[in-house]
């Protein structure tokens, strides 16, 4: 029987929901004779646990998730994602992103991971989202156990690890159904208001298939480095949170007319960039945007939607500047279009940008050298800084942004 692996993450707001897992002896909670359980507590890097996801999924046997903590969405209407120990920048930079978990059971035999879940709802928002659309936490090839709390409920958060913890003690893991009935009747929640009792079986058993299995040599891509440009990101690419936030009042008309990007193109480009082809990835990205920019114009939301996926797939492969520079012209175009420096959106295209210029600075590599080497490189990335603070001049930030802007500029041209 091959060893089982399970992986415990605390996010914010767990209150001891994963450390209660992680107290039970690997045997009993993996319910094999030997493996390994490796516990996140309030991670402050995503990119820490996509690295420790991405090797548990490589595991022969039966791997566990536990994640416990708050439940947010990456914007209206956006992905679901665990809240981390951090408090600022966007989903994949503060959180776990539920695409995550699905990018990871999708490289493994279906049925061979259970994902468990101890969460409450940040806000109404998200339990809105849950009730409209009950597979929105699915993983495939996964089953998913576990409660999701409403947001006047986050105390709840734990009592259901705990109690599946005590039963686990007593008969032994695997989690399974069993298991999880019981935890939710001793934590009395089963039919406590407000609490969403989550009983997923593996989607691709319910559906009659088998799970869609990558090919030869395929795994869950590695988080974007220095020192692989081309590499992928296990990633939400349902589109960063602002093109769900259009800059300009439509007529009905027009906004039918601007449908969201369809779940398959995004699987398409996920597919694409997973395998490390980041040049198909964005040029998928790029006829979309400019299909959308034939018949809607640079303004429409489709055009802005592709435009700000294809920087996300930049920032993904680690291409700073060229993430940078995406996200700098999707704040423009929406201020063409008459959106206010206040918008949301704008402040989060302007706040992306900031972000991956600074991982420009940090590490050093864009592709960009020509004949000068660091030289060239160097003016790139002090003229991104310029256009970087034009747009803080017209669109502030948080306290200190464009100073840290003037003086890391500063230092660029010291060099």
């Amino acid at each position: 029987m091959a060893a089982g692996y399970g992986l415990l993450v605390a996010g914010a707001g767990s209150h001891g929901g994963a450390t209660a897992l992680a107290g039970v002896p690997p045997a009993a909670l993996l319910g094999r004779s030997s493996g390994r359980v490796v516990q996140f507590d309030a991670p402050l890097c995503p990119s820490t646990v996509g690295a420790a996801l991405r090797r548990a999924a490589t595991c022969p046997g039966l791997l566990l998730v536990g994640v416990a903590g708050l439940l947010r969405l990456d914007g209206p209407g956006g992905e679901p994602y665990v809240a981390l120990g951090g408090a600022a920048g966007a989903a994949g930079d503060r959180g776990l992103p539920w695409a995550w978990l699905a990018a990871a059971s999708a490289s493994r035999p279906c049925g061979s991971t259970t994902v468990v879940v101890d969460l409450a709802a940040a806000e109404d928002g998200v339990e809105a989202a849950l009730e409209r659309d009950g597979g929105r936490l699915d993983v495939p090839g996964a089953a998913v156990l576990g409660v999701v709390c409403g947001p006047r409920r986050t105390a709840s958060v734990g009592g259901y690890s705990v109690a599946l913890a005590a039963i686990l003690r007593r008969d032994g893991g695997p989690v399974a159904t069993g298991a999880h009935d019981a935890a939710v009747a001793r934590a009395g929640l089963a039919d406590r208001r407000g609490v969403r009792v989550v009983r997923s079986p593996p989607v691709a058993a319910r559906a009659g298939r088998s799970a869609p299995r990558p090919g030869a040599g395929a795994r869950v891509p590695p988080l974007p480095s220095s020192g692989n440009p081309g590499g992928a990101v296990v990633g939400a690419l349902a589109g960063p949170s602002s093109a769900a936030r259009p800059a300009v009042r439509r007529t009905p008309a027009q906004a039918s007319s601007a449908t969201p990007p369809h779940a398959e193109a995004h699987r398409a480009l996920y597919t694409e960039l997973a395998a490390g082809r980041y040049s198909a990835a964005v040029a998928m990205a790029s006829a979309k945007e400019r299909a959308a920019l034939r018949t809607g114009g640079a303004h429409s939301a489709e055009a802005l939607h592709w435009l700000e996926v294809r920087a996300d797939l930049a920032r993904l492969a680690g291409r700073w500047a060229d993430a940078a520079r995406g996200w700098l012209t999707s704040a423009e175009r929406r201020l063409q279009a008459g959106a206010g420096p206040a918008d949301p959106a704008v402040r989060d295209a302007v706040d992306r940008a900031h972000h991956c210029w600074h991982r420009c600075g940090e590490d050093g590599q864009d592709g960009e050298r020509g004949e000068n080497g660091e030289n060239d490189e160097n003016d790139a990335y002090v003229e991104l800084g310029q256009a970087l603070a034009e747009a803080r001049r017209r669109v502030p930030g948080p306290r200190g942004a464009a100073a840290d802007i003037r003086r890391r500029l500063a230092d660029a041209v010291n060099r």
